[in-house]
């Protein structure tokens, strides 16, 4: 997720470009899935559990934290 999103925030460098997008939508917030919200449009999606369990918590430094089952690709 962190990933993606870093991704398709605006760049100066990148001026002119188009940004990148992440496919689909976001779900309601008033109606999230039993796993990771973002599991129906992570381009991952190798562990099963993602789709049924909310990822546990990992810290990646500086008081910064992530929510993942990757933790190798945290960030």
């Amino acid at each position: 997720r962190t990933r993606a999103l870093l991704a398709a925030r605006p760049d100066p460098s990148r001026r002119g470009e188009d940004l990148v997008a992440i496919p689909g939508a976001p779900p309601s917030p008033l109606d999230l899935p039993a796993g990771c919200a973002f599991w129906p449009r992570c381009p991952v999606r190798a562990d099963p559990r993602c789709e049924h369990e909310l990822p546990p918590l990992t810290p990646v430094g500086d008081g910064h934290t992530v929510r993942t089952f990757y933790r190798g690709e945290a960030g």
